[in-house]
This record gives C-alpha cells, structure tokens and sequence, in this order.
C-alpha cells in the first residue's frame, strides 16, 4: 500500500472572484461541484463606483447559483491600489476555495502590469480554482 501525504481538503467557504466576463462565466460553471459542497459562498465583485449594471451582473449570478442548488451572497468591494482584494478578502473570511476567470487581458499585459490573476495566483496560501 502506497503513503500519501494528502491533507484533507475543505470545502465549507467558496469565494467566487465575480467579472462579467466569459472566463468568469466558464469558471462558475466548471467549479459547480465544488459550489454545491459548500456550506458558504461569496460571490464578489472589485468596483470603485458599482452602477446599477453592477448589481444586477451579481444578482444574475446569485440567481444562476441559486437555479443549482446554490445558495450565494454578493458583495462588491472598492479595488486596492495592490490589486490584491480578492486575496484579501478570502483570507478574511477564511476560504477554503477561490473560483475566477483568469487572463482576461492578455498573458503579456498582466505579467507587465499584473492584474487580479497574477496577484491571485502569487497568494500562495489560498486554494484556486482558475478558467480561461
């Protein structure tokens, strides 16, 4: 018999790094199982002057969650000058799991400039679920 070195993996609180966009989309979808075991899910989305537009993209979200079996809470959360928000607050509520689109801009512009997905995968401590 093999040893492995496995941790056990929870899955209690999920934090969904919310942009409309069609990684983001792509990454709900490809992490609902994962959606489904949880006890909390956040759906978060970085703005500094959230418009009607803005709300309504969530509640969409939360409504979509909710169609699965998915129960969500939306909040949007003013952007840090370190592009590092949704590591913040996922280390603030204690994640266990962290589901975005990633590279909505080109690799070469967010490796230039960063951006949410170079700064989430630099937050070594959080688990990450990423769609492209």
């Amino acid at each position: 018999m093999a040893a492995t070195n496995q941790e056990n993996f929870r899955i209690n609180k999920v934090l969904v790094g919310w942009k409309d966009t069609r990684e983001a989309r792509r990454a709900v979808l490809d992490a609902m199982p994962f959606l489904r075991m949880a006890q909390e899910v956040g759906v978060i989305t970085i703005d500094d002057g959230p418009t009607d537009q803005t709300w309504n993209g969530l509640d969409d979200v939360v409504a979509f969650l909710d169609m699965h079996g998915v129960e969500a809470k939306a909040e949007v959360f003013p952007e840090k000058s370190n592009g590092r928000t949704i590591a913040d607050v996922a280390g603030a509520m204690n994640a266990d799991l962290v589901i975005s689109g990633a590279y909505g801009h080109s690799r070469f512009r967010e490796w230039i400039f960063g951006g949410a997905t170079r700064s989430l995968l630099e937050a070594d401590r959080l688990n990450g679920l990423m769609s492209n």
